[in-house]
């Protein structure tokens, strides 16, 4: 498990595109409704135990390295060709800026003017 890996980035005075790794089983919503279809999917709690225990290890990853992803759906969990999760976002994720009253503890869910992904400025408790 790991975040979609960025492999180039183009810009003209158009666009910008990211060259990303292809997620080639989909999002998350699609695969539980494409599951959903085989009501005795055989292994499916062994699969929703893997994906899950994948979930909490990327965010805890995510947490160690002081982000915190605040758009965690189903639309950004992406599967590779293996069944791996990856975590993806729509945003980026700039720092946030304690000069101007912004940290970890005052910005709750996702204003207009912030992008869902922060970097933390403060610590995380025991065991996150």
């Amino acid at each position: 498990m790991a975040g979609v890996q960025l492999y180039k980035t183009y810009q003209s005075s158009q666009c910008s595109c990211l060259l990303l790794e292809l997620a080639a089983w989909g999002d998350l919503l699609e695969h539980i409704n494409a599951t959903l279809d085989y009501h005795c999917h055989p292994g499916l709690e062994k699969e929703t135990h893997g994906l899950f225990w994948q979930l909490v290890s990327a965010m805890t990853h995510c947490h160690s390295m002081g982000i915190v992803h605040r758009d965690l759906k189903c639309k950004n969990i992406l599967l590779d060709d293996c069944g791996l999760l990856k975590l993806t976002s729509e945003s980026t994720a700039p720092k946030l800026t304690p000069s101007l009253g912004m940290n970890a503890s005052t910005c709750r869910g996702p204003p207009p003017t912030l992008v869902p992904a922060r970097p933390l400025t403060s610590a995380l408790p025991e065991g996150l």
